[in-house]
């Protein structure tokens, strides 16, 4: 029994792998009306039947991968060498700036609050005493740039233009 529980990402690896190939198989009945069209009803299901196997195969090599950690540890894998009060604070500290970015993103604007975001989810992440200012800072604003550009001109979503109009 213990062996189940321990490799229980490997056998639910092979479960969803067969699942994925099973529904790939079963999407290629799925009847089209047109020949002339490029993309038919049976696209999305293979589309996910697809995306189901990688993921399957990722959950197996991981799970392997763990395996043979292990055996060469000869450790389970546990939380030996984690701060938790750390780990508590750097959780609280993401979900408060979640919170003051949900907050602020209307009046503040889209590109401001996401830089500011950005760069505080960095700091907060950043282990103690290597926090980069700079280099956090330019990450930021390209990133929110970037983030702009694309939903503002690719996929045509207004964003909030908060008090400075950008």
């Amino acid at each position: 029994m213990d062996i189940l529980r321990r490799r229980k990402d490997l056998l639910i690896g092979i479960g969803m792998l067969a699942v994925s190939v099973f529904y790939y198989i079963s999407s290629m009945n799925i009847q089209t009306r047109s020949l002339l069209a490029a993309y038919g009803p049976d696209i999305m299901p293979r589309i996910y039947g697809g995306i189901l196997a990688i993921l399957s195969i990722l959950l197996i090599i991981s799970d392997l991968i763990k395996l043979k950690l292990e055996k060469k540890t000869d450790k389970v894998f546990n939380n030996e060498g984690v701060d938790v009060k750390k780990a508590v604070i750097r959780t609280v500290g993401t979900i408060s700036l979640v919170g003051i970015y949900m907050l602020i993103l209307k009046p503040v604007g889209f590109l401001v609050s996401s830089a500011l975001f950005i760069m505080l989810q960095l700091i907060v992440i950043s282990p103690q005493g290597k926090v980069n200012y700079l280099k956090y800072g330019v990450t930021a604003v390209v990133t929110a740039v970037l983030l702009d550009y694309l939903f503002v001109s690719l996929f045509n979503l207004g964003l909030p233009h908060g008090i400075l109009g950008f």
